[in-house]
């Protein structure tokens, strides 16, 4: 699903892409796999950043429209959704829940791509380069910081989204190059997009620890690689993981 500053069932995500939107605003494409939710939103519309991200994986996407050319770079994706204008009552007031999506989806599925090499007990995020970790902001010129920090007691990263605390057992701040879209139907509009497709530095926290890092995705139905500085997959540890879109102008800090 793809939602907007919202919060509803994030808590249940195993998996969240985070870019930075329009006016300040954060879009956030939530992946659910191992747990239900019973509520989940506001589901707001399609971005290409969506359909770029989640090809690997093959969801079935809920959504709630979008620009023109943004829905046309959905249909040609091959992925499948559902969006409130399909009926069904599987949406109340812009929200949905896993139930409900499981009930429209294409009988037959198969599993999802591995995304993460995680961690067994015992073995380092990285093999190089790391180092004690306890806060992680990434700062956006003209917009406010995205600040986590890590609770020893929970063994858990907290970050906000509006006013809602969130949480994450690692967190990968890729950089890459933004640009913006200029969008005519419904309405005109100017909407930053992450390009997600490239290679570009990396930042990853998993449990109290950081490690520089790189990242590669060369398109849309390949798996986005993520290794340290020596050129070894990185080794999250098991758990809910937020990927964050960081344009090339954020600056990044851990500490």
């Amino acid at each position: 699903m793809t939602t907007s500053t919202a919060t509803a069932g994030l808590a249940s995500a195993d998996l969240v892409y985070l870019e930075f939107a329009e006016s300040d605003t954060l879009h956030l494409t939530a992946v659910f796999q191992s747990r239900d939710a019973a509520k989940i939103g506001p589901v707001t519309e399609i971005h290409p950043v969506d359909v770029r991200s989640l090809g690997v994986l093959r969801p079935f996407v809920g959504y709630d429209g979008g620009p023109t050319g943004f829905l046309t770079q959905f249909e040609n994706s091959g992925l499948k959704g559902v969006t409130p204008d399909d009926g069904g009552g599987l949406f109340a007031d812009h929200h949905i829940s896993t139930a409900a999506l499981y009930k429209a989806s294409p009988k037959g599925g198969t599993a999802p791509t591995g995304l993460f090499d995680h961690a067994e007990p015992g073995t380092a995020l990285a093999t190089r380069d790391v180092t004690a970790a306890g806060e992680l902001i990434v700062t956006v010129p003209g917009g406010p910081p995205q600040t986590w920090r890590y609770d020893v007691q929970k063994a858990v990263w907290v970050g906000k989204v509006g006013t809602t605390a969130v949480t994450a057992t690692s967190l990968m701040v890729l950089t890459m190059p933004y640009r913006t879209l200029t969008v005519r139907h419904p309405e005109p509009r100017s909407v930053p997009a992450a390009n997600v497709f490239g290679e570009g530095a990396a930042v990853a926290v998993s449990g109290p620890f950081a490690a520089k890092a790189k990242w590669r995705k060369p398109g849309q139905n390949l798996v986005c690689h993520l290794t340290d500085l020596a050129g070894y997959q990185l080794r999250p540890l098991p758990g809910n993981t937020w990927v964050i879109y960081a344009p090339t102008t954020a600056k990044v800090t851990v500490r």
